[in-house]
C-alpha cells in the first residue's frame, strides 16, 4: 500500500484532467478501487469524445437517482457516510472539508480550466466546467475521508487519480465498473448503446415545488416562504444520510410538479455538481425548471427559464411561470 499512501500524501496539490491516460495505470487503478470497495467483477473502459462520456454518465447516474441499482454507486454512498459517522472527529472532518473547499476554487484549479479550455467552443467549455465541478465535489470527499479514517485505504484519492488522467467512473453495469476516457478523437459511444432515461410520470398529487438550492443560502429560504404564501408546497431540506441521497432526491423530484433552482455560476466553474445533477434529472423527468439569479438557461440541454433577481427582487415573470406549471 506504498503507492496509496504516496496518493494521499500528493492528491491536495494535484489538479483534475492534468495527466496522460495511461491504460496500465487506468487499469491498475481501478483494480485497487475494486479491492478498496470489496466489488468482485471486471474493469470496462470505454474511450469517447466528450459529449458522448456526458450522456454515458447521465444514463447511469439518471438509472441511480430513479431507483435502480448500482453497486458501485453504492459502495460510494457508504464510503461518504462512513467518513460523517465518526463523531470524535468531527472538527477535523468540518476543516479539512473547508480547506479542501479553498483549495478546489483556488487560483491554481482556475487556471488549470483556463488553460484546459484555449480554443475550445462554447459546448466543450460546458463539458470541462461539469468535469471540474464533479471533480472539486470529489476532492472535498476524499479530504474528508482522510481526515476521519486515515490511514484506511481512501476510494476517493483512487478516483481523482482516474479523474487526473481524464478517466471519470461512471457506474456498475453486468457486473462490469464502467470507467469513461476522455479522448479528442470524437464521438465513440452511439445513443444505442445507452438509451434514453424515460422515467414513469409521478401519481397524481397536490402542486409542489422542488427547490433546488442550498440549504443555507437566506435568499432561497425567502423564496421558498414566498412560494408556501402563495398555497403551494415547497420541497426543500433533510435527507437520511444513512441511506443513499440521490435516490431520496430523485424521488422528490420526480414527486413535483416543477423544480426552481436558485444559484450563484461561478466564473470558471459554472454550476456546482450536486446543483447541476438536481436540474438535469428534472429535466429527464420532464418537469418544468426555472433558475433564479445571474444565470444564463444554456447551463442545460432543455429549456430551462431563466429569471435575473436583482436585488433579491424575484421579477413578476417568475410567479406567471409558476401559475402556468403547476
Amino acid at each position: 500500500m506504498e503507492a496509496m499512501r504516496l496518493a494521499s500524501e500528493s492528491f491536495e496539490t494535484s489538479h483534475p484532467l492534468s495527466r496522460a491516460p495511461k491504460d496500465e495505470e487506468v487499469f491498475d487503478i481501478g483494480a485497487s478501487l475494486l479491492q478498496v470497495l470489496g466489488l468482485k467483477g471486471e474493469l470496462l473502459v470505454m474511450h469517447a469524445g466528450a459529449l458522448a462520456s456526458l450522456r454515458a454518465e447521465r444514463y447511469f447516474r439518471r438509472r441511480w437517482w430513479s431507483g435502480g441499482e448500482d453497486i458501485f454507486r453504492r459502495a460510494i454512498h457508504e464510503c461518504k457516510y462512513l467518513a460523517h459517522a465518526q463523531p470524535e472527529r468531527n472538527a477535523a472532518v468540518t476543516h479539512a472539508w473547508a480547506r479542501m473547499k479553498s483549495r478546489v476554487t483556488s487560483s491554481s484549479w482556475r487556471k488549470q480550466i483556463r488553460k484546459l479550455s484555449q480554443g475550445q467552443s462554447q459546448e466543450q467549455m460546458w463539458y470541462l466546467q461539469l468535469l471540474f465541478s464533479a471533480a472539486q465535489q470529489l476532492w472535498t470527499r476524499a479530504a474528508r475521508w482522510e481526515a476521519a479514517l486515515a490511514p484506511a485505504s481512501n476510494p476517493f484519492i483512487l478516483m481523482t487519480q482516474l479523474f487526473e488522467r481524464w478517466c471519470w467512473p461512471l457506474g456498475w453495469n453486468s457486473g462490469k465498473l464502467h470507467i469513461c476516457c476522455l479522448t479528442q478523437e470524437g464521438e465513440i459511444l452511439g445513443k444505442e448503446f445507452f438509451p434514453d432515461f424515460r422515467p414513469l410520470p409521478p401519481s397524481p398529487r397536490q402542486a409542489s415545488v422542488f427547490l433546488s438550492a442550498p440549504f443555507s443560502e437566506g435568499f432561497a429560504k425567502r423564496v421558498s416562504s414566498a412560494i408556501s404564501d402563495r398555497g403551494m408546497d415547497v420541497v426543500h431540506g433533510w435527507i437520511d444520510e444513512q441511506l443513499p441521497t440521490e435516490p431520496q432526491l430523485g424521488k422528490r423530484i420526480m414527486d413535483a410538479s416543477a423544480v426552481v433552482g436558485i444559484f450563484s455560476l461561478d466564473p470558471d466553474f459554472g454550476l456546482p455538481w450536486w446543483g447541476f445533477q438536481e436540474l438535469d434529472f428534472a429535466e429527464a423527468c420532464g418537469r418544468p425548471v426555472a433558475l433564479l439569479g445571474k444565470v444564463a438557461p444554456s447551463i442545460l440541454q432543455g429549456d430551462a427559464n431563466s429569471f435575473v433577481v436583482h436585488n433579491d427582487s424575484i421579477e413578476e415573470g417568475f410567479w406567471e411561470w409558476l401559475k402556468c406549471n403547476l
